[in-house]
């Protein structure tokens, strides 16, 4: 089995958080949560150990 680190991984909560950029990608406009992250393929070749969380870009006056 492949072990992976993804060196990239988006999170957010809109109820939370504004995303300004958002409003230019109508299909990312919801919530991506750990939960839906994949974390291995179904025929058990490649799984996803360790992950590091990217900043999304908040609205200014949430920084």
């Amino acid at each position: 089995m492949l072990h992976i680190t993804d060196t990239h991984l988006h999170l957010w909560d809109l109820s939370r958080f504004r995303l300004p950029w958002l409003e230019a990608v109508p299909a990312l406009q919801h919530d991506v949560a750990w939960q839906d992250y994949p974390t291995g393929d179904r025929n058990g070749r490649w799984r996803i150990d360790r992950a590091l969380y990217v900043e999304v870009d908040v609205a200014p006056d949430q920084r």
